[in-house]
């Protein structure tokens, strides 16, 4: 009997441990082409941007960013405009957006490979940890 009552114990501790429900749930994947599809949809603005140890959202206030399906984003306001290069891509089962400008200042800041933390028709929030630090900056783009 004690073996038994050992046996159903075993059993019922490695169901209620043995599974990570972040991995194994289909539901949780943002894939890279809902990133692609959404952002391809209307102009976005940077609502939150936050460099590893600040706030620096109102560097790219009045900034309208469109993103165009063969790669191109620009950001444009009344005076200025940039362009640059996106993608979304796919790197070790996690969606990144791809951003890379070559000016101004502020836009160099984000450019990098952010990961895709949440995903709606409305709002794209981003992250991205940086390798030598390790300061962590989030990124959040809001449709217009």
């Amino acid at each position: 009997m004690k073996n038994f009552l050992f046996a159903a114990m075993a059993v019922m501790l490695f169901a209620a441990t043995g599974c990570d429900k972040d991995d194994d749930n289909p539901s949780n994947v943002i894939s890279a082409e809902n990133v692609k599809n959404t952002l391809i949809t209307g102009t976005w603005r940077v609502s939150y941007y936050y460099d590893t140890d600040h706030e620096e959202t109102s560097n790219f206030t009045g900034y309208n960013f469109t993103f165009q399906a063969n790669g191109i984003v620009s950001a444009a306001n009344d005076i200025l405009s940039h362009t640059g290069t996106w993608s979304a891509v796919n790197d070790s089962n996690r969606s990144k957006l791809v951003l890379d400008f070559a000016t101004p200042a502020e836009f160099e800041e984000i450019s990098e490979d952010w990961e895709v933390v949440e995903i709606s028709a409305t709002k794209v929030q981003l992250k991205h940890v940086s390798g030598g630090g390790g300061g962590t900056d989030l990124l959040t783009f809001t449709k217009n």
